[in-house]
């Protein structure tokens, strides 16, 4: 068994480590307690989640700065410094010179709100996320092409759905289900030089559709997939965590320059209580056809870089990270999204009393650009804005719109931080609102949600990210007050 050391002087092995990880736990008082590098799952539902053990605040401090210390493990130097776990003994390596990448994350998130939504209270979620990138030129001899998989296991509570009501969430970890599931499987091709892929399989759309970079550093799940499309489906669409099979063409024949569009399952987990990721594309819900089209000037400085290296692409190095952590953003797409099964209308009835059937179907636009990028590339700042629209006859909201700042580097000599400033409101649909009003409901013309957040890379492989919410007409329900949010997100690569 591979050896650590944790920093103490005492050598220990992986297994005993991460036992030791799984047991640490500290007090905040007077809001939380909360595991702060839980290895394992929780049970889920309430608050049984809680350790039972507890140890005060001050002695975790010192535990905090304990798994701050380098973590030093025997293997090739990338992986120790990149990761908690290091290289198994030179495990990953030999697996990486093979075609086989892989990449071990743990998430877990403390929130609690003291005024406002359903009632008060805290919640803790988690979830681990296993991601395996495969060069399928070294491991089978198809040239110019990938294959990933990515499988999630969340757990924990429901923040959201048990203290603050939103229709837009307040976690982009939270999920309805704590099942293992499986996010994307999917083989990629490059032809004609690069300049088109083609890709098949398991694949969400959030992960190259409605993209801004710059948004990604948030806790709010509409700064992710917008609220007016993340809403749709019978299911929701193909977004996280549920996943549906599909086919993904896209055009680049520059940097700058691309052009996509991608035809999927329309019922992710088949209408079911969702456990894994059930793949059925003949059961009668149609499909969802996703287009974008986007001009990057940003990406112009990859004029004559080479291509990456079949699969790591999907899987990044630390020096990748670090170039897309300092380069220039600069972004600006429009999309089209289209179901071809019909929805019930919100409101109208034909002649027999049963609802109308109306198409489904909505436009996007996104612009993100650096504004300000200091000479020694140790600070910069990112805006970004979203605007989309969503049919109004089938869906709650017909529009949502999101603007924000991210600067890296505001605080002298922490360049890899991040602060985040950012705000998001969906607007409630005519049909929608009228439905209410019939039955004696005068709803919000909205749901706003306004987030601060700041992302402490404490070292390659962990990161802590305090972050307060505030949002207003949780639900569009007038009998729930805005709510405020604090959470406390930890990740760890293992």
């Amino acid at each position: 068994m591979k050896q650590l050391n944790i920093g103490l002087g005492e050598q220990k092995t992986l297994t005993e480590s991460l036992l030791m990880i799984k047991l640490l736990s500290f007090r905040v008082q007077p809001f939380f307690q909360v595991h702060i590098l839980t290895v394992n799952p929780l049970p889920s539902g309430g608050r049984k989640y809680m350790p039972e053990k507890k140890c005060r605040f001050f002695p975790a401090i010192g535990v905090l700065l304990m798994m701050v210390l380098p973590c030093i493990a025997q293997g090739a130097d990338d992986w120790a410094a990149e990761t908690f776990s290091g290289d198994w003994n030179g495990t990953r390596s030999a697996w990486s010179e093979k075609g086989i990448n892989t990449e071990l994350l743990f998430k877990g998130t403390l929130m609690t709100n003291p005024s406002g939504g359903i009632k008060q209270g805290r919640d803790y979620m988690q979830g681990m996320e296993l991601k395996v990138g495969l060069d399928t030129g070294k491991l089978w001899g198809i040239p110019d092409s990938t294959a990933f998989i990515h499988v999630v296991l969340n757990s924990g509570g429901k923040m959201n759905a048990a203290y603050v009501g939103s229709l837009m969430g307040v976690d982009n970890g939270e999920v309805n289900e704590n099942n293992p599931k499986l996010y994307q499987a999917w083989f990629n091709k490059n032809l004609f030089s690069s300049t088109l892929s083609v890709l098949a399989g398991v694949y969400p759309v959030d992960t190259e559709f409605y993209v801004t970079d710059s948004s990604g550093i948030f806790l709010h799940p509409s700064f992710g997939m917008a609220a007016e499309l993340a809403q749709t489906g019978q299911n929701g669409p193909s977004v996280y965590p549920f996943s549906a099979l599909g086919v993904r063409v896209k055009y680049q024949p520059s940097p700058i320059f691309y052009a996509q569009a991608a035809v999927l399952d329309g019922n992710p987990g088949g209408g079911r209580k969702p456990h894994w990721t059930r793949i059925n594309p003949f059961h009668g819900d149609g499909s969802l056809l996703v287009a974008e089209i986007a001009y990057s000037p940003g990406e112009a400085h990859h004029m004559t870089d080479p291509n990456i290296e079949p699969g790591r692409g999907v899987i990044l190095s630390q020096a990748e990270k670090l170039e897309q952590r300092y380069e220039p953003i600069g972004k600006y797409a429009i999309g089209y999204w289209s179901y071809s099964k019909r929805f019930d209308d919100l409101f109208d009835n034909d002649p027999a009393g049963n609802p109308l059937q109306r198409k489904n179907m909505g436009i996007y636009l996104l612009m993100e650009n650096s504004l300000y990028r200091a000479d020694d590339m140790e600070r910069d700042v990112t805006a970004f804005f979203r605007y989309g629209q969503a049919e109004k006859n089938v869906n709650i909201f017909d529009y949502s719109a999101s603007i924000g700042l991210r600067v890296r580097g505001l605080i002298t000599g922490r360049v890899d931080d991040y602060a985040g400033f950012a705000a998001t409101r969906s607007g409630a649909g005519e049909k929608y609102r009228l439905a209410q009003q019939a039955v004696g409901i005068n709803i919000p013309c909205n749901e706003t949600a306004v987030e601060v957040t700041y992302r402490v890379q404490l070292n390659p492989w962990l990161v802590i990210q305090p972050n307060i919410q505030r949002i207003f007409n949780p639900g569009l329900a007038p009998g729930i007050k805005n709510a405020t949010v604090i959470g406390l997100r930890c990740e760890i690569l293992l």
